[in-house]
């Protein structure tokens, strides 16, 4: 008895060990997309880009989905965004400043201080993802969610918070992208 219960939960936890993750959804056509991935700096309001770190990985989940990332260059992205911090004004003007792309990726980020926890510093990153069609931008697709992130020396600040969210903004705009191609594609 003991024995068949002990084999039936070891099954139970080593069951999710062998699902396979779900392959991305690829997109039929090579689209261009205009990325601009950004932050918001909370004490001075400036537009800053994003680190290097979530621009590859947002650009290794476009081309992962057969889609050809265009991101805006360092040097504009005050230029295009600073004016404003209402994203469908971002929107806009992402959508006016490449007129090659076809689809919009704009990444909006602020990251704040929250508190010291356990001699580590936990910081709150607040992302907003909006997918966007050039000529639709009223069907935009947003996602806004926070992300907790503890960093363990009092000088990393705002790209040491948003680097280390990384992974989970990237995670996310995969599983929008993958809805939206889906979609798209019928399935």
């Amino acid at each position: 008895m003991r024995r068949g219960l002990f084999a039936l939960l070891l099954a139970a936890l080593l069951a999710p060990a062998c699902v396979k993750p779900k392959p991305p959804v690829v997109s039929a056509t090579a689209d261009p997309v205009a990325l601009a991935p950004l932050r918001t700096d909370f004490a001075t309001n400036e537009v800053v880009p994003a680190p290097e770190r979530l621009r590859e990985a947002l650009t290794n989940t476009l081309e992962e989905r057969n889609l050809k990332p265009r991101p805006v260059a360092e040097a504009e992205l005050a230029e295009l965004f600073g004016a404003g911090r209402n994203s469908r004004h971002r929107l806009e003007r992402l959508a006016v400043s490449d007129d090659g792309a076809t689809l919009l990726v704009l990444v909006e980020a602020e990251c704040t201080f929250f508190a010291q926890v356990a001699g580590r510093y936990r910081w709150i990153v607040a992302v907003k993802l909006t997918f966007a069609d050039r000529d639709d931008l009223d069907a935009a697709l947003v996602r806004a969610f926070d992300v907790p992130v503890f960093l363990q020396f009092s000088h990393e600040k705002e790209d040491a918070a948003l680097a280390e969210a990384t992974p989970n903004i990237e995670r996310k705009l995969g599983e929008m992208l993958d809805e939206i191609l889906a979609a798209r594609q019928g399935g």
